[in-house]
């Protein structure tokens, strides 16, 4: 799982299975609550997205790979 601050820095974490509990665990560890979450569409972010100040997600499978500024 790889993060990346908007402008700054990537963080990659090697983790076995992608789940909504080990996206979570990586998440909170790395990434300030108050800051605005972008994924893509999976459903394993919904949960934690709503522990984030803002939570966006971009659509994949309809050729969505990134949002319009």
């Amino acid at each position: 799982m790889t993060l990346v601050e908007r402008g700054g820095r990537a963080r990659s974490v090697k983790v076995e299975q992608l789940t909504s509990d080990t996206a979570r665990a990586v998440l909170v560890v790395n990434a300030s609550r108050k800051s605005r979450l972008h994924t893509d569409e999976a459903s394993i972010y919904k949960q934690v997205g709503r522990e984030y100040d803002r939570h966006e997600s971009v659509n994949h499978s309809a050729k969505e790979y990134c949002e319009a500024m």
